[in-house]
């Protein structure tokens, strides 16, 4: 049985790709199997010609996405991948993804294309949606659900497609470079031996010892990760200068992926008395209640959990091993239950 889709990127892009992969199986309900790309692990078989393999999967799919970005552009055998299809006649689905453009497909095989979708925001992803389903891609689509994984997908599709420009140096300069880059590949090596070695006595002392000591042992003299209790106790501080009420509004309007806005069912007196105070707003139309972010107090919360939640999207392996073992949790900033156990809080659902 063939994929349903064949997306067909530069490896350069992997970061990107893996992330709009997971807005697929998560908006779509889609699995791994049913998506064949090359940075993904499994989807050639050792031993399995990997030119062979990518016509194959071409002629057997439903639908040739290409992901065009600037790195793909360059790329002569993303350009052969793209050819393949287009003379297989196969069904195509081109994405350009700034700051590609149709006119930067005048030097490809989909030269004189109109027909493409461009990302920019989130009705572009609900407009792809529409045409999976036409394409018979997908069945169907929970529109709350789509919608939700594309504002998160676009939160992070600036930062993601960040790309090089094509630069030309001259030959000492290229010759600095190569002493500085043979260099840094002797210190790399000298450092993953260290690596290794303290993986390996960690490894052995897992054998020992129960999580809660595996964790505390790998967290000690870790800097990012006393970074990370500093981030929480910075939180901490601010918190406790607003009412329970305004982190929970906070929670919900800022973090919290839903349809639904945080719309208390008692405790009004509490509301109004926070509205006075200019702590909240309340949208009666709407049916939502949010903090005033004009107010200088939340304002700086803000601000300071915004900074926390970057700092952890960019955190490394070892920083989720140790908050997972520590915690028995995933590192999530949207989930509730990690809010109430770093911020000592309680959030208020309704």
């Amino acid at each position: 049985m063939g994929n349903k889709v064949f997306l067909s990127h530069a490896s350069a892009d992997k970061k990107l790709v893996d992330r709009f992969v997971e807005f697929l199986q998560t908006g779509f309900d889609m699995t791994s199997s049913d998506i064949y790309y090359t940075s993904q692990r499994g989807t050639i078989t050792t031993g399995k010609n990997f030119i062979v393999s990518i016509r194959e999967n071409i002629k057997d799919t439903k639908l040739v996405v290409f992901f065009v970005t600037p790195n793909y552009l360059k790329s002569d055998f993303c350009l052969s991948e793209l050819g393949a299809a287009w003379v297989l006649e196969e069904n195509i689905y081109p994405i350009l993804i700034n700051p590609v453009n149709g006119s930067s497909l005048e030097t490809t095989p989909l030269k004189g294309l109109t027909q493409y979708l461009k990302i920019r925001e989130e009705d572009d992803l609900m407009q792809l949606a529409d045409e999976f389903k036409q394409y018979g891609v997908i069945e169907d689509y929970l529109g709350s659900t789509v919608t939700a994984k594309a504002r998160s997908f676009i939160r992070d599709y600036e930062e993601l497609c960040q790309f090089e420009e094509d630069k030309f140096i001259s030959v000492d300069e290229h010759g600095k470079l190569k002493k500085e880059i043979d260099q840094m590949i002797e210190n790399n090596a000298n450092q993953d031996k260290t690596i290794r070695e303290l993986k390996e006595y960690i490894s052995s002392l897992e054998s020992l010892k129960n999580q809660d000591e595996v964790a505390e042992l790998k967290s000690t003299g870790n800097d990012e990760w006393e970074q990370f209790k500093e981030y929480i106790n910075d939180i901490k501080t601010q918190i406790a200068k607003v009412h329970p009420m305004v982190i929970s509004a906070m929670y919900h309007d800022k973090f919290f992926v839903s349809d639904f806005g945080f719309w208390p069912k008692d405790n009004w007196s509490t509301v109004i008395e926070l509205q006075a105070d200019k702590f909240l707003v309340v949208d009666e139309g709407e049916f939502e209640v949010f903090p005033d972010y004009d107010e200088f107090v939340i304002s700086n919360l803000l601000q300071g959990l915004n900074t926390f939640n970057d700092f952890i999207k960019d955190g490394s392996v070892t920083l989720y091993e140790i908050f997972e073992n520590k915690y028995e949790m995933n590192l999530d900033f949207s989930s509730k239950r990690v809010w109430e156990t770093l911020f000592d809080v309680e959030i208020q659902m309704e």
